[in-house]
């Protein structure tokens, strides 16, 4: 299967800020965007050795409404829910729809202790399959100052992968931790493990992994 593709896009959007803190700053921002998206893809989709299936163009509009705030630089977050829509120009693919969210938020729980959550919802136009996916993923994360200059992290994701025209739902779950050093201003080393539990309707579709990892980064 072929992914090439043209893609256009478009955002009409608006803004309004209210309650400015000593800085001038807006504390908080609440925000609308209306988008658009076309995929022209080069090629139809590869059956009996050709390039003759259907073809894959589509059209995707959504919109979506949000808040931004923002608290004594103690917490930031961005959320917003909103709808998207994927309508494809051969009547044999099913339209993909479904309620669009996100969210990114940082919380300061002390001048040390750092505390993370991101959440997101996509159309992901995927090589193994004609009609696009729904992903839907969810990081939250934590990040800690043990010592001057060594840091303790960890994380939890979970992705789900939601093919409609096939019936069938992926979820990956990761957890993972790690241990960075700052050596010096260009030096820096990270220990790290991470766990996958990748669950699949698909049958042989599901597996575990784990990961130890080293690394040594340094700049000039």
């Amino acid at each position: 299967r072929d992914n090439d593709r043209r893609a256009y896009g478009a955002q009409l959007g608006a803004k309004y800020e209210f309650l400015r803190g000593s800085g001038s700053d807006p504390e908080h921002i609440i925000f609308a965007n209306l988008n658009y998206s076309k995929n022209d893809f080069k090629r139809r989709d590869f059956v009996g050795g050709s390039f003759s299936g259907v073809s894959r163009d589509n059209i995707s509009i959504g919109g979506f409404i949000g808040l931004e705030t923002s608290y004594k630089d103690l917490l930031f977050a961005n959320v917003g829910l909103g709808y998207f829509q994927n309508e494809y120009d051969d009547p044999s693919i099913d339209s993909v729809s479904d309620i669009d969210i996100a969210a990114e938020i940082e919380y300061s729980l002390s001048p040390k202790w750092l505390l993370g959550a991101n959440l997101s919802r996509e159309v992901v136009q995927d090589n193994d399959i004609v009609q696009g996916e729904v992903s839907t993923n969810l990081t939250l994360s934590t990040e800690y100052e043990v010592y001057s200059r060594l840091y303790l992290d960890g994380s939890y994701s979970y992705i789900q992968r939601k093919f409609d025209q096939l019936g069938r739902t992926d979820d990956q779950n990761t957890y993972s931790f790690g241990l960075l050093y700052l050596m010096n201003q260009n030096l820096r080393a990270r220990i790290g493990a991470s766990y996958v539990d990748y669950t699949s309707d698909a049958s042989g579709g599901s597996f575990e992994t784990n990961t130890l990892l080293f690394s040594l980064n340094g700049k000039l």
